[in-house]
């Protein structure tokens, strides 16, 4: 039964066709166009970064038990401490951060209107501590330690969009072709 099929389609040719004239043209600025429609938009990002920052602190203050007095000290813990593959991963972030928060703010003092990705940034930095509050709380609670990655993560992702939308600035023919 295959090899009747395959016979059929080896012999079988499709009819050839001439585009009409002007066709390349008109595909190139169907393309051009849909490609200046997709552009990424800077605020979608920092908009995700604040919905992001609401869940976390919603989160922490949820696993907040205890009430901290005002001479009380503040327990904290790292991932690190929950376990070895937790650890590894949390020194990975940490130096990726470390090493675009630098560059970051070298972009930012260049370019006054990238300011906020980094008042963003500090931000999640601070809902990270009360994430470690509450991990020193609950060790082993799967949603704190999600949470802290998701701010890893969240924070990582905006520093690359703000090297991105700087970039577009420098370059903003190379984006609009």
């Amino acid at each position: 039964m295959t090899d009747k099929l395959k016979n059929r389609f080896q012999h079988y040719q499709l009819p050839q066709a001439d585009l009409p004239e002007g066709h390349e043209a008109r595909f190139l600025n169907k393309i051009e166009s849909k490609t200046n429609q997709t552009q990424p938009k800077m605020y979608t990002g920092v908009a995700a970064a604040v919905a992001f920052i609401a869940v976390v602190i919603s989160l922490a203050g949820f696993f907040q038990t205890s009430v901290y007095s005002s001479s009380a000290t503040v327990q904290t813990a790292q991932l690190g401490q929950v376990s070895p593959q937790l650890e590894e991963m949390e020194l990975h972030f940490q130096r990726q951060l470390n090493d675009k928060r630098i560059e970051a703010v070298q972009i930012a003092q260049q370019n006054p209107d990238l300011a906020g990705f980094l008042d963003e940034l500090n931000q999640l930095e601070e809902a990270y501590k009360a994430l470690e509050k509450a991990l020193a709380e609950n060790a082993n609670n799967d949603r704190v330690i999600k949470a802290m990655i998701d701010n890893y993560r969240m924070r990582l992702e905006i520093l690359e969009q703000m090297f991105i939308y700087s970039q577009m600035k420098k370059n903003p023919v190379e984006y609009n072709s």
